[in-house]
């Protein structure tokens, strides 16, 4: 009787691992398809975002922010996400109208460690107003 019990035990164990790979392998299906899913979204959502930009302001002058050859003045502070990246740093200050900030993209090493970077770009209320490449 003790060795019909141990084999039923290992049978019901042998089964729960069975459900439990099975249930891995719906879950790893499932993330994978929400990847996509959310890829595509982000591919939707920057050829809109594209469109909106030759609407306004030109295929040129669109292409050239696409291809990260310039900060485009003007442009709402949401898009430098999108075409630039997140800013390594970012300086804000405020007044009662207005607010500023100054986000900062690759910081040089340099031998003083000045904490100097590349990209400046200045925003006042959410619009790009002017940067400095060095």
């Amino acid at each position: 009787m003790n060795l019909h019990f141990n084999i039923l035990e290992k049978e019901e164990i042998k089964i729960f691992i069975e459900n439990e790979n099975n249930k891995l392998t719906e879950t790893e299906s499932n993330l994978d398809i929400a990847i996509n899913k959310t890829n595509e979204i982000k591919r939707q959502q920057f050829n809109l975002i594209k469109e909106k930009l030759i609407e306004l302001y030109g295929a040129e002058n669109t292409n050239e922010l696409v291809n990260n050859e310039k900060p485009f003045v003007g442009l709402h502070k949401v898009f430098l996400d999108y075409f630039i990246g997140n800013p390594e740093k970012i300086n804000e200050s405020s007044d009662a109208d207005n607010k500023w900030e100054t986000y900062f993209y690759d910081k040089i090493n340099n031998r003083g460690n000045d904490g100097t970077f590349r990209l400046k770009i200045n925003i006042q209320n959410d619009l790009v107003t002017s940067f400095q490449l060095r």
